[in-house]
């Protein structure tokens, strides 16, 4: 277990950005409501409120919660997470690559683009789209697959007459 790697597996589990993830409080989690307020301030739609998946429920209630701030790290802290990750799996990993992820997993799982848009607290989805998904090879054979299942040059005998 790499020391300090909650912070990364929440903006891995919610699309966050650093800033967001670092200055996490107790209090934006609402459990009840099963939604996060996320305190972002790059934009007017970066401060928002973001579902609570199963998942992050589950991680969410493994944390101290005591703790007002969850995941306050150091520059110092956060490098040596960063490159004690980045060594496990062999490429450098960053925060910004947990909300690539994210949006790229929401996406191929079907999400509408206006939801991810939304929850990664963009203006535009053509942001989104742009900067954030990005359709895995996998995905991209699976849809491929639905595309053999078509037929172009057949008529549907079915229709009425």
């Amino acid at each position: 277990k790499v020391r300090d790697a909650e912070s990364l597996m929440f903006a891995y589990l919610t699309g966050a950005r650093k800033h967001g993830v670092m200055n996490l409080t107790t209090e934006d989690i609402d459990f009840k409501n099963k939604q996060i307020h996320l305190r972002e301030t790059k934009t007017k739609t970066s401060d928002r409120f973001i579902p609570i998946s199963k998942e992050l429920e589950d991680f969410l209630k493994s944390l101290d919660l005591s703790k007002k701030y969850l995941f306050r790290l150091s520059d110092w802290k956060e490098k040596k997470m960063i490159d004690s990750i980045s060594e496990i799996c062999g490429f450098r990993v960053m925060f910004k690559d947990m909300r690539t992820t994210y949006a790229t997993k929401l996406r191929e799982s079907g999400i509408a683009p206006e939801i991810v848009k939304k929850w990664l607290g963009h203006s535009s989805y053509g942001i989104t789209e742009k900067y954030y998904v990005k359709i895995s090879q996998a995905f991209e054979n699976k849809e491929i697959e639905k595309l053999n299942l078509l037929n172009f040059t057949t008529q549907n005998t079915t229709q009425n007459k």
